[in-house]
This record gives C-alpha cells, structure tokens and sequence, in this order.
C-alpha cells in the first residue's frame, strides 16, 4: 500500500485493486473502500471520489484525540515530557566519560532533542527540576528557565516538583 502525496489517511491498496479511506478518533475505526473497476479503472477518479468522501465524513467524526499530556509507560521520570539518559563519550584515550542529563521536550519543541539539563553542572535535583520547568514553560529560553529556578527554589511548587522524582525513584 502507498499513500497518494499529502493524502496520509487514503491509500492505494495496489494487491486489491483499490483506494483505502481510513480514520481513527477515540479509539474507533472508520473505513470505505472504492474499487478502481466502479471507476473506470482509473486510481485517481477513486481517489477523488475517496477526497470527496472525506470531506462529507470528517464533519461528523469526533475531534482526534492528543497525546500532550499523557503519560506513556516508556516514561522514567514521572513527568509527561522529561526524561533522564546518560551521554557516553570515548576520548582517543580510550577513557570513558559520561554525561547525565534530563531533558525535556514537547509538541512543537523547536530542538529536535529537546532541552537537557546536566547533572554534573546542576545536581541531580536540580537538573530535573530545570527540565519539568522547561517543558511547563514550553520554553528552550535557558536564562529565563534559571530565573524561574531561583525565584521558586526551596518553596512550595519546587518541592512539589521534587516530589515527582522522588516517587519514581523511592
């Protein structure tokens, strides 16, 4: 099956002579299928006739739902966004340094691996603290994360952050 360019939820299913419309909302399947022979064995009058059945069909599914904000069971941190991993670097030594960092990440992040926080620069608390401030700020502004860091240090929303690592590392 090959999907038609910029058409990702209709699909040539080439083994069944046939175009695929497909959609998925709150976990429920829709799916129509038009034979190419009922369209005069021509792809693309199946697949136009495929784009005007979506267009009368997508007004009556349910809105999609989102990921933002859920947890996934790959998740560490115990924070939707955040994770912990650790760097390996080989010098031509051959001695071995690593580099642990939490890093935070979000839809519509504008760095590819999200924003890290060292731990060997800012401690282990810290550098988790720095990471979930990052991803509710939605921010990769690292002067502005900091100076959210030191206005809240040591209160009450800064343990209740803590309180997030320590339950996933008790």
């Amino acid at each position: 099956m090959n999907h038609p360019k910029g058409l990702k939820n209709i699909t040539r299913n080439i083994a069944e002579n046939c175009v695929v419309l497909r959609f998925r909302r709150q976990h429920k399947n829709w799916h129509y299928t038009f034979a190419i022979s009922k369209y005069g064995g021509s792809w693309e009058k199946a697949e136009a006739a495929a784009k005007r059945k979506r267009g009368e069909v997508i007004k009556t599914l349910p809105e999609a739902l989102t990921r933002k904000g859920v947890m996934s069971h790959r998740n560490s941190s115990g924070v939707v966004g955040v994770h912990f991993a650790e760097k390996k670097h080989v010098a031509p030594s051959g001695r071995v340094y690593w580099y642990p960092h939490f890093y935070a990440k979000w839809p519509g992040c504008p760095k590819r691996a999200g924003i890290g926080w060292s731990v060997n620069q800012y401690g282990f608390e810290d550098a988790f603290v720095l990471a979930v401030l990052s991803r509710e700020m939605e921010s990769v502004d690292r002067k502005k994360i900091v100076a959210t860091h030191k206005r809240i240090l040591k209160q009450a929303r800064y343990k209740k952050i803590l309180a997030q690592l320590e339950l996933v590392y008790e």
